[in-house]
């Protein structure tokens, strides 16, 4: 299984839904983007949750009881971010005729990597709760020309799991995609490696 979301895939898919809907009457417009955005985040939350129940080397039996609850699912993929979850975000564009097809991709890269990390480390509170597993967390960048310096800084640091990542300028997050700040969690596209810690 890969370990961080395929970014190209998540871009194809935003164009694909933005072309197909580009020339609906606006109320449609918003709904089926809405409601097939909601349908890719949430794919990018079991993402997550399922590099974990990897990493922990968990049987199936495991898997299907370590699950964050549909609640917390639901409070992930409808978090605010600059005050508006993702359907007000795209509802407000569409409504300003500002939602453009790059603008698309962007919402769909940043909050299903937002998504995806969160459902990870969830997803290793849970475990590390009801098994007692401990969990170290060690940042990764695509080691490519794009990552951000304060994200450079951070690749291959290792922090405990309720441990924070500091970056040189003193900015901090649990995991990537969770500073809230634009500069450092837009079109990031960073991921941590939760790893069960040897006894």
């Amino acid at each position: 299984m890969p370990t961080v979301l395929d970014f190209d895939e998540l871009d194809v898919l935003a164009s694909t839904l933005y072309r197909e809907t580009e020339n609906l009457p606006a109320e449609e417009r918003k709904k089926r983007i809405c409601d097939e955005l909601e349908d890719i985040l949430l794919y990018c939350y079991v993402f997550g949750i399922n590099r974990v129940h990897e990493s922990a080397e968990l049987t199936e039996e495991e898997r299907a009881k370590y699950q964050p609850s549909g609640e917390a699912i639901y409070d992930t993929l409808y978090m605010p971010v600059d005050g508006e979850d993702f359907r007000q975000r795209v509802s407000r564009r569409i409504d300003e005729g500002t939602l453009g097809e790059y603008e698309l991709q962007r919402i769909v890269e940043t909050d299903g990597h937002r998504v995806s990390e969160t459902g990870a480390y969830e997803t290793a509170e849970l475990v590390s709760y009801e098994t007692g597993m401990q969990f170290e967390k060690v940042w990764e960048t695509m080691r490519d020309p794009r990552v951000r310096d304060t994200h450079d800084y951070l690749q291959s640091m290792r922090v405990g799991l309720d441990e924070f990542f500091v970056t040189y300028n003193g900015n901090k997050t649990k995991f990537p995609g969770e500073f809230g700040i634009a500069e450092e969690d837009c079109n990031c596209r960073c991921w941590c490696e939760y790893q069960p810690k040897k006894k």
